[in-house]
């Protein structure tokens, strides 16, 4: 799909997912640059110290996202979007546990990692120790399954020292479902 074909659909009928995918195919943006600085300036909008060697950790199709500590989803990049069939405002706005499903293990292997990351000084980013696993769509009509591996974490913090959010990153494969 190039872009004159963009002008003939109605906005509403155009993907988020699939505008990226033509901007990209016509070199007009390049997503990873696009998901560091977007990721950047989630964290400069929220008034959080990042630490400095996150951003050498994020691979080009890694998924980047931002979560406050009471679960709310502050920043998700557009690599998400090549994943999962819901729309970003979803995305952004219901729980994970609303919009996916995966065993509880996985669960409770992220609920340990956030203990961690509050309970300790970490002042870097580091591999979590979450195995590759299964994450399904609950309430999408396309239903899409893929295969997530969680990578790193990194703390960000307010201005007085705090852990406040973290930055998380992963690379995913859809599944034929």
């Amino acid at each position: 799909m190039g872009l004159e074909a963009l002008d003939s659909t109605k906005p509403a009928d155009v993907s988020l997912a699939e505008l990226v995918q033509v901007l990209e195919g016509q070199g007009a943006i390049d997503i990873y640059e696009t998901n560091l600085r977007s990721a950047w300036n989630a964290v400069k909008r929220n008034g959080l110290v990042i630490c400095s060697d996150v951003f050498s950790k994020i691979d080009r199709e890694d998924i980047i996202e931002i979560w406050n500590l009471e679960g709310k989803q502050l920043f998700l990049s557009f690599h998400a979007l090549r994943y999962f069939s819901y729309t970003l405002e979803e995305l952004r706005t219901l729980p994970f546990w609303e919009l996916f499903d995966r065993d509880v293990r996985y669960e409770a292997l992220f609920a340990e990692e956030y203990v961690r990351l509050l309970k300790s000084d970490m002042k870097t980013t580091y591999k979590v120790n979450i195995p590759t696993h299964i994450v399904k769509e609950k309430r999408s009509k396309c239903g899409y399954v893929s295969e997530v591996t969680p990578k790193y974490m990194s703390p960000l913090k307010a201005r007085d020292g705090r852990v406040v959010a973290v930055i998380y990153t992963c690379s995913a494969r859809r599944l034929e479902n």
